[in-house]
């Protein structure tokens, strides 16, 4: 899990377009020696917009969810060798959301 807030809601939108435009274009890459293939995966719209990345490698699937909420990125991840469940993750990223959402509103 993690969250980055962003100094505006702008700077933090401009960050999330980047990350929908790389996976248009970016399907796989080798890192430390292993081919990482993505694809995109629908999700749950929470925040402002959302995506899904499934992250297949090795035998082993990650998904890693983001929401854009206000100047903040949110993002979870889930995974697994036999199994990597999207509503685990799903479910994740909502209650994160939720505790950013709470805090925020102090």
């Amino acid at each position: 899990m993690g969250i980055r807030q962003y100094a505006s809601a702008s700077d933090a939108a401009e960050s999330f377009t980047a990350m929908e435009k790389a996976l248009d274009s970016c399907h796989q890459e080798t890192y430390q020696g292993s081919v990482l293939k993505y694809s995109p995966m629908s999700v749950d719209k929470l925040g402002d917009r959302s995506l899904g990345v499934r992250i297949d490698s090795d035998g082993a699937t990650l998904l890693q969810q983001f929401t854009l909420d206000g100047p903040t990125l949110i993002n979870v991840g889930t995974g697994g060798l036999a199994d990597a469940a999207a509503d685990t993750a799903t479910k994740l990223l909502r209650d994160q959301v939720d505790r950013y959402e709470a805090a925020a509103r102090k």
